[in-house]
């Protein structure tokens, strides 16, 4: 085995904090197991607890393929070693009064044991692999134990039982949402200081009144009412998705588009599952949201369980077309992760909104660039100010810019010109485009959109 310096003396490292000397690496005879990385722990490095210093230690143990045990663990002083009985290696931190943070003083950089192979390592328990995956679970809370698996192998090589990931992942899960049993218990509370802070928002929630077991909740805050209201097309699409976790259940969902074709989350809804009862309780909590102004509205979606009934049932005068076709997360934290992402796309499109100086949103803008090009390939007669035929290979259409109507159909239902409008506004001279385009896409509906906010739940420590 190869023989380094048995530790790296505390003068030298409070001179130089970084890792041990690399060079040292080109006397050993054994590359596998000496190719040890300092990445987190070294000699001058400062740790905020006790806990967080022994974890850096077992990830290094694990790392470079040694075990490692604490032989003191004291209120000032912890030293670790390797198990090995005939292996020198040790590091030792101290607890200094001065700033009360734990610091290496002393970290071994040889090892004469044989080491352990990359699955029997006993370090590797799970309160360590806890730890290991608290990040990668809180980027992704659905991660499965298969993708864990192989990350933990390429960081640590380390392989790690299924079982052991998968009951490592739902402690992850625990510790960073609590647990899922007792979050439920917190929806009134939530529901509670969201209305308070967002006064004219629609949320409501059931219970089992036998019970007293969570069943359903809906939220539609209020900057979302009055932005689908004054800014939006009045076109929802209602769909649903399935949530994952140990009590599962759907999300039931309203967005709208706004002039720059963006979503534009309007509602949603976490309920037990999907069917005709949840879809009416949800449409019905809509209707009371939009303060029962829903005459002009079209709805979209596809083929979901109870959707046509119960928007036939509670929407009659909606046009309904069909079209073909962060979950895991308890209810508490679901809702108020969607809370935070409602906040963080508002300060985007505010800052997007900022930066334009058009009359026109950009997919406006794209769209009167598009259809302008073909224009010589209309024949146009003029009828009056307002009125004229286009010929084309494709037929004869009439268009008429005072009603912005096309017999294609198609200015009416998007709001914006179609080619055949484009052909007759390009005989003016110096035409107005975003006088034939509808309100929906001037940039000052977005200006609206932008100035509506939505608050915190500061009070909710828990959130």
């Amino acid at each position: 085995m190869v023989e380094l310096a048995d530790e790296v003396k505390e003068s030298e490292a409070e001179n130089n904090y970084n890792t041990p000397d690399q060079s040292t690496d080109e006397n050993c005879s054994d590359t596998s197991l000496r190719d040890i990385k300092y990445n987190h722990i070294f000699v001058g490095a400062k740790f905020d607890n006790a806990v967080l210093f022994k974890n850096a230690v077992r990830d290094l143990a694990i790392k470079s393929q040694f075990n490692v045990k604490f032989t003191k663990s004291e209120k000032k002083r912890i030293i670790g070693v390797c198990t090995y009985t005939q292996c020198n290696w040790r590091v030792r931190s101290s607890l200094y009064n001065i700033d009360n943070i734990w610091h290496v003083t002393v970290l071994g950089t040889s090892h004469n044991c044989p080491g352990v192979n990359n699955s029997g390592n006993k370090v590797a328990t799970s309160t360590w692999l806890l730890h290991a995956i608290k990040d990668i679970i809180k980027s992704n809370l659905n991660v499965s134990p298969r993708i864990l698996k192989g990350l933990i192998k390429d960081q640590y090589n380390l392989v790690v039982p299924y079982m052991k990931l998968w009951r490592s992942r739902e402690m992850a899960r625990d510790l960073l949402y609590g647990f899922v049993d007792e979050n439920y218990a917190w929806v009134p509370l939530l529901q509670k200081e969201l209305v308070t802070r967002n006064p004219g928002s629609h949320i409501t929630y059931e219970y089992d009144t036998t019970d007293f077991t969570f069943r359903k909740i809906f939220v539609s805050f209020k900057v979302c009412i009055e932005g689908f209201r004054l800014g939006c097309r009045p076109l929802v699409g209602l769909d649903a998705c399935h949530l994952k976790g140990k009590f599962l259940g759907m999300m039931l969902s309203a967005i709208a588009l706004d002039g720059n074709n963006q979503l534009f989350p309007l509602a949603f809804a976490v309920v037990e599952n999907e069917s005709k009862s949840t879809w009416s309780w949800f449409i019905q909590n809509l209707i009371i949201a939009l303060n029962h102004k829903v005459a002009d509205i079209v709805i979209i979606s596809d083929m979901e369980k109870g959707i046509k009934e119960s928007v036939r049932n509670h929407l009659p005068q909606c046009e309904h077309r069909w079209i073909a076709r962060i979950r895991g997360k308890p209810v508490v934290d679901l809702v108020n992760t969607i809370r935070r992402m409602l906040m963080e796309q508002r300060k985007e499109r505010k800052e997007m909104a900022t930066i334009s100086k058009e009359i026109l949103t950009k997919v406006a803008l794209d769209h009167i660039k598009l259809i302008s090009r073909d224009k010589k390939q209309y024949l146009v007669t003029i009828s009056s100010n307002t009125i004229a035929k286009i010929e084309s290979l494709q037929g004869t259409y009439e268009v008429d810019i005072g009603k912005r109507e096309c017999t294609c159909r198609e200015w009416q239902i998007s709001g914006l010109p179609c080619k055949h409008a484009a052909a007759f506004i390009a005989t003016f001279p110096n035409p107005i485009w975003h006088a034939y385009v509808d309100d929906y896409y001037h940039v000052h509906r977005l200006n609206v959109l932008i100035k509506l906010y939505l608050l915190t739940c500061s009070s909710l420590l828990f959130l």
